[in-house]
């Protein structure tokens, strides 16, 4: 909930603020001679630096007063009033995109399979994905690996291969009930991959099928050499008189 070092950051606008400030109180202090004015300068111009922000055209804010949520701030510039409010982490409402895999998961019919998968997600409420979730990238990671385990146990091994738009259309379905209460929502499921050797077999199997549909089986060969075929009966006596 609390931002880290990273979205303490502060803006352009204040930056420069605070850099003319101390110059016309250095200024003033080269005329008047008074220390005052160049300390009157930087208070003020430290004011305007963490007073200042400015988030991007695709980001939001949550602002806290005294721990109370007040309300949402960006895109563009807004105030805050230091000490008293608090930033949350910014939220990003572009389409993200997460890796999910799920690596030696059991199919139907017990086999064990590393599926990866690609998932295509984006936050359109900026309260919800702030205020109910701690961190909403990683709960997203983590609900999406869930679901792909258990969508592939409920399927057999050539479901997944040869359906694998329906699996992404039942895991896209699954995830959405999840993130709903987030204010994300889950756009699409794309690039299920495979195993190598299931790949392998599938294409090996796609290239012989015609093949050996369209000639007769022949008899396997033996490598052994043929032998001699034995005699049963006895040679014949000839008597010689």
């Amino acid at each position: 909930m609390w931002p880290d070092q990273s979205q303490m950051r502060l803006s352009s606008v204040g930056v420069t603020l605070l850099v003319v400030c101390v110059a016309v109180g250095g200024a003033v202090m080269a005329v008047t001679d008074s220390r005052t004015a160049l300390a009157a300068g930087a208070l003020v111009g430290l004011g305007f630096l963490f007073s200042i922000r400015v988030a991007d055209q695709w980001e939001k804010v949550a602002v806290l007063r005294f721990g109370r949520f007040i309300g949402l701030r960006g895109p563009g510039l807004f105030w805050m009033i230091p000490i008293v409010d608090r930033l949350s982490r910014y939220v990003d409402q572009r389409v993200s995109v997460s890796n999910v895999s799920a690596e030696s998961t059991l199919t139907r019919d017990t086999v064990p399979v590393n599926v990866d998968a690609i998932v295509f997600w984006m936050v359109w409420n900026a309260e919800k994905a702030i205020l109910e979730v701690q961190d909403f990238t990683q709960a997203i990671t983590l609900s999406a690996q869930t679901a792909l385990r258990e969508s592939i146990g409920r399927h057999e091994l050539h479901q997944m291969v040869a359906e694998r738009e329906m699996l992404g259309r039942e895991l896209q379905r699954i995830l959405d009930e999840k993130t709903t209460a987030w204010g994300i929502t889950v756009q699409s499921v794309r690039r299920f991959r495979t195993p190598c050797r299931v790949r392998r077999r599938r294409s090996a199997n796609a290239a012989r099928g015609p093949f050996w549909a369209s000639r007769k089986p022949r008899s396997p060969k033996c490598s052994a050499k043929p032998r001699s075929p034995t005699r049963t009966t006895p040679w014949p006596c000839i008597c010689v008189p």
